[in-house]
């Protein structure tokens, strides 16, 4: 439990530093960095993932298995409906070929979430029939990446894109690792399961940074949030999974 308090504190601390420097130093038309080196600020960013995982690493994951409870159930179900409004998001902020498939995607994905979400408030998994769902929502976030490259190229030197890429990355990065977690429920399985869970935190925080940073710049549009509210529903399943396997088990 230490050990999530303390990746916590740190994600909330490195968020607000987060902020501060996407106000102070990024320049909001265009995201470059406008004072000092880019590779500052990345290597900023790498030091937190780097704490996030050494703290995550004292705790013994193979000790831990996922199991179903009413919290998880919750945030399940809230993170079905992130899906379904990114989807509803799509229908209002222009269409395209590429964002109609994410809207189907999403909407199939979100079908994996409440099922999930039924099954553990009746303390179960869900069923293995339900698995294509699951990669339905894990190709929806595989596609948001391309996205954000089609729409706006991105470069070293864009920083606060960059970023954004690299937390859909690690979104989909985690929603696999939770996918074997719930299939395959398995000590072994979930190994990296909780320092993926702590970096997910990590991201979510950092797209809510993304998101003070969009205001400024009439980012609360259908267009702006479409790509974001799946990437910030994982952060908040990873904060509860991360929570629940910082906790030994019972004996």
């Amino acid at each position: 439990m230490r050990e999530f308090r303390s990746s916590i504190v740190l994600t909330l601390v490195w968020t607000v530093l987060f902020s501060v420097d996407l106000f102070m130093e990024v320049a909001p038309a265009t995201g470059f960095v406008t004072l000092g080196s880019v590779w500052l600020h990345y290597g900023a960013f790498a030091l937190v993932i780097c704490l996030l995982f050494l703290f995550s690493r004292r705790v013994k994951k193979t000790e831990r298995v996922l199991k179903p409870t009413a919290l998880l159930a919750i945030v399940f179900w809230a993170a079905g409906a992130y899906f379904v409004l990114s989807a509803l998001f799509v229908f209002i902020s222009g269409l395209t070929v590429a964002r109609v498939l994410f809207a189907v995607l999403s909407i199939l994905g979100s079908v994996w979430f409440f099922c999930t979400g039924n099954a553990m408030r009746a303390g179960q998994f869900p069923s293995s029939g339900t698995l294509g769902f699951g990669l339905s929502a894990a190709s929806a976030v595989l596609l948001s990446v391309l996205l954000k490259y089609m729409e706006r190229p991105a470069s070293n030197q864009h920083f606060t894109l960059t970023v954004a890429i690299s937390g859909c990355i690690f979104g989909l990065l985690f929603l696999t690792a939770l996918l074997r977690a719930v299939f395959l429920r398995d000590p072994s399985q979930t190994a990296n399961l909780f320092w993926l869970s702590n970096v997910a935190v990590c991201f979510a925080l950092c797209f809510a940074a993304q998101t003070i940073f969009l205001l400024i710049r009439g980012g609360f549009s259908a267009r702006n949030l479409t790509l974001e509210l799946p990437i910030m529903a994982l952060g908040i399943v990873g904060a509860v999974v991360a929570k629940q396997m910082s906790v030994p088990p019972e004996t």
